[in-house]
């Protein structure tokens, strides 16, 4: 779990640089506090909240913050209603 946790901080470190934002930038764009973000970026636990939040404000899906994409969908079923 710590080294997905790092993982992600690491990509929001990336994203945050890549788009020259301050932690002070992010902070203000996201509404999570600066102390907050650097822990974030170092490994520490967030909520869910704060993800979506800087996922946000980096203008990218809190799923590709964790490297996860959209389920695909294979087949369906279909189903007649009564």
């Amino acid at each position: 779990m710590k080294c997905r946790l790092r993982k992600l901080g690491t990509v929001i470190t990336k994203l945050r640089l890549d788009q020259r934002l301050s932690l002070a930038d992010l902070s203000a764009k996201s509404g999570v506090s600066a102390g907050n973000l650097c822990k974030i970026e170092n490994g520490a636990n967030l909520t869910v909240n704060s993800l979506v939040a800087i996922a946000k404000a980096l203008r990218v899906t809190p799923g590709s913050l964790l490297n996860v994409s959209a389920p695909t969908v294979t087949h369906a079923i279909v189903r007649d209603c009564v």
